[in-house]
């Protein structure tokens, strides 16, 4: 079997079995990476030659562009993912019995755990870049509208740039994403002020945007030239809000208002199962890795809820205190043996 027949067949399965289109773009392009690997580096002519020694030679491969240039090609986890893929696609040929064995089975190629902290922005930061978007031509309402938007739903940019006009309801104030992560579906809530932004932008941006005759009709966010608007442009935009704002754009993507959204939210006391419903994750493992806390965010849960720290307990425990002394001290003169043994008990009174 040729790898490109390979590629064409777990193609078809991971759409069978409703992967999100995005998803399968990135799996079809890093098995494409290991094919021209096997086939140019290591002369490999059909996918059944492949080799446990060979996949270690793809793994060392990998990680030489990581070391070998000044900026990273591909980051650890990236590595990882690119090597899930092709095991994958190897579980693929065993599950339809076009190979006995996958070459990957006694390997461990499984995703590091990352909790290590992730850039994210603060909430001044944020503030302070969105109330800079102040403009009222078309794009400011656009990219005010829409980093409001990522940051307030913490939606990952591919679903955001996905939405269509009639996914939006701002009158219910929700939306809908439709085949996010895992081809799911889910309901996202929508801020009040949220709404406003984004209700602007539809009165008095997007039309503007959407006045040439070849205009798509149908996607929410635009470019000038009226095309559904791309990544590469999501990205450039915001490191240019950014250094509006005097923010430093370095290592700031999309994605870090999706961690900034969640981190915010858990800093103020939101649980995080829902947070991580919001976000769309099927584990709450994957919540914690796209959160961080700061020591003082942690200093303030630690005041709020430890029952050494927080001061309604304090209080609770003086007037504890205070009950306890007045029923060990002797009774003044003139109280009845009634009110001395409703005082020493503490029961007898719906005060």
């Amino acid at each position: 079997m040729t790898f490109a027949s390979w590629r064409a067949l777990f193609a078809l399965s991971i759409a069978a079995e409703g992967y999100a289109a995005q998803t399968r773009t990135r799996y079809a392009r890093e098995l494409a990476i290991f094919s021209g690997f096997c086939e140019s580096h290591l002369g490999l002519a059909d996918v059944r030659d492949v080799g446990s020694e060979h996949i270690l030679a793809y793994e060392q491969h990998l990680a030489h562009l990581h070391r070998s240039e000044e900026r990273p090609r591909y980051r650890s986890s990236s590595q990882a993912g690119m090597l899930t893929v092709v095991r994958l696609a190897f579980r693929f040929l065993v599950h339809t019995e076009r190979l006995l064995a996958s070459p990957c089975d006694r390997l461990d190629l499984r995703r590091p755990k990352r909790y290590g902290e992730r850039r994210t922005l603060s909430e001044e930061e944020l503030a302070r870049m969105l109330d800079a978007i102040s403009g009222a031509d078309p794009l400011s309402l656009r990219d005010r509208a829409l980093f409001e938007l990522l940051y307030g739903t913490g939606m990952r940019s591919g679903e955001t740039l996905a939405l269509l006009l009639t996914d939006v309801d701002l009158v219910s104030g929700r939306l809908l994403v439709r085949e996010g992560k895992g081809g799911k579906d889910r309901l996202v809530p929508l801020g009040s002020k949220l709404c406003v932004h984004l209700g602007r932008y539809l009165e008095h941006g997007r039309p503007k945007l959407a006045s040439r005759p070849d205009a798509d009709r149908i996607r929410f966010f635009l470019t000038l030239q009226g095309a559904p608007l791309r990544h590469h442009v999501v990205e450039l935009q915001l490191k240019v809000r950014l250094k509006a704002a005097g923010i430093e754009p370095q290592g700031v993507s999309p994605h870090v208002l999706r961690h900034s959204c969640a981190t915010h939210l858990l800093a103020s006391g939101a649980h995080l199962k829902q947070v991580a419903e919001l976000l769309g994750h099927a584990s709450m493992e994957t919540t914690v890795v796209y959160t961080h806390f700061s020591p003082g965010s942690l200093r303030k849960v630690l005041k709020r809820f430890h029952p050494r720290e927080n001061a309604l307990w304090e209080d609770l425990i003086r007037l504890e205190e205070r009950f306890r002394a007045a029923a060990s001290s002797p009774p003044p003169h003139g109280r009845t043996a009634a009110s001395e043994g409703t005082l020493s008990t503490g029961e007898g009174s719906n005060r």
